[in-house]
């Protein structure tokens, strides 16, 4: 009962009701844009909830020295990708996207792009958004299928500002800042390995939509003008700002945070994560531990491997 009742309400109309002040209210909003890249007047109470438990705490989720984004910080993502393409190179097919999964007597027949493929087993590791853009067999229930295509990303926009150092340690400051203009917070992702200084700049979700229509030059000018503002020095210059849309790319159109809509959970989400003989579903958002996070995906990923290759005898 306790859930249905958190379901049903945005995290803007709890805060309204527990009457916090305005200062409490911003920093929560900036929690909301840093974690799932929503405002909180498109998400549940029950979804931010789900988000920090299953992150093991909200400094958990959080901190780049200890917590779950230290793969960010210590580079562990590029040696990851760097050796699983030397293990598995002869085995990744590129730039070919699955349209159908279709299910025949005793085989999957894989329809992309390029070829077809039949296969015994299919393991996914895609978002559920782009998993509504397949065509899959009748063994997946439409319950699940609406799961997926409800399962929204949040928005935002993968912004990086690089200096020539860390300035805002010299000043004994974290680099960590929760504003209220394009840039809603500010995270640093410096490589201790590194002399140069790079910010994690998260847009305001609320304004990507506006945010994309400007040119890349006026989009950079506009993320500069906030971190000059938020240091309160008019003279930084950094010699690389990155710009990047996850609304564009395939197969994501979205960023790792999700605006899951007040019933979400309640409606969808125990369909999410049905079971269907040959087919398996891994991802960080099907993860019971650490969504939205590497540490997520690759639990998952172990955990359905593991299936597979039990089911296979």
């Amino acid at each position: 009962p306790r859930a249905l009742e958190l379901d049903r309400i945005t995290i803007v109309d709890w805060m309204k009701s527990k009457k916090l002040s305005n200062e409490s209210i911003a920093e929560m909003r900036g929690f909301c844009h840093g974690l799932l890249c929503s405002e909180p007047e498109d998400a549940s109470v029950l979804s931010l909830l789900w988000y920090v438990a299953s992150s093991k705490g909200l400094f958990n989720a959080v901190d780049h020295e200890t917590g779950l984004l230290k793969y960010i910080a210590d580079d562990t993502l590029s040696s990851l990708a760097e050796n699983m393409c030397t293990d598995f190179r002869d085995r990744i097919v590129f730039d070919c996207q699955v349209i159908a999964v279709n299910e025949k007597v005793d085989y999957f027949e894989i329809v992309t792009n390029r070829e077809v493929w039949h296969t015994k087993r299919v393991l996914f590791a895609i978002p559920p958004k782009a998993l509504s853009r397949i065509s899959l067999p009748d063994g997946v229930s439409q319950e699940q299928k609406r799961a997926f295509y409800e399962f929204n990303p949040g928005n935002a926009f993968a912004c990086f500002a690089v200096f020539d150092t860390p300035f805002w340690k010299e000043k004994g400051l974290s680099g960590t800042i929760i504003g209220d203009s394009w840039l809603s917070t500010t995270f640093d992702v410096s490589n201790e390995l590194q002399e140069v200084g790079i910010l994690d700049c998260m847009l305001s979700p609320g304004k990507s939509v506006e945010f994309a229509t400007f040119s890349s030059e006026e989009q950079k000018k506009l993320i500069l003008k906030d971190i000059r503002n938020y240091f309160d020095n008019p003279d930084l210059e950094p010699f690389e700002i990155y710009v990047g849309n996850w609304h564009n790319e395939f197969p994501y159109f979205g960023s790792f945070g999700w605006k899951l809509a007040p019933g979400y959970f309640t409606h969808h989400y125990g369909n999410l994560k049905q079971e269907v003989p040959g087919l398996f579903f891994s991802g960080t958002e099907f993860s019971d531990e650490f969504p939205g996070y590497v540490e997520g995906a690759i639990r998952s990923g172990k955990k359905q491997a593991i299936r597979v290759i039990n089911s296979l005898g």
